[in-house]
């Protein structure tokens, strides 16, 4: 992998950095929601969780459809949620989950 490639590869993984951006995606996981079934389900304010949706909306992790009075909300790649699925079950996250980190 280049040096660029790197440098890529890491700022796409500080957007995981924050927890509720990865609560987000384990919920829209299981499939579209509305923004305010997501505030509910995650217990946050729907103003954090807005911003926190804009961020991954302006990099086109997740999408938006409004219909009515209600925005739903969906993972744009499914691919994602296989990278992180293989990442939570890699043996150097279990080894980093015994060390209390």
């Amino acid at each position: 992998m280049e040096k660029n490639d790197c440098c890529v590869v890491g700022e796409f993984f500080k957007l995981f950095s924050n927890p509720l951006r990865l609560r987000i995606l384990c919920a829209l996981s299981e499939g579209v929601k509305t923004a305010t079934d997501l505030t509910k389900e995650l217990n946050v304010s729907k103003h954090n969780l807005s911003q926190q949706l804009k961020v991954l909306n302006l990099v086109n992790i997740v999408a938006f459809e409004k219909k009515g009075r209600f925005i739903y909300c969906s993972i744009v790649d499914k691919e994602l949620l296989h990278l992180f699925k293989n990442i939570s079950s890699h043996r150097s996250l279990k080894q980093f989950k015994k060390r209390g980190k």
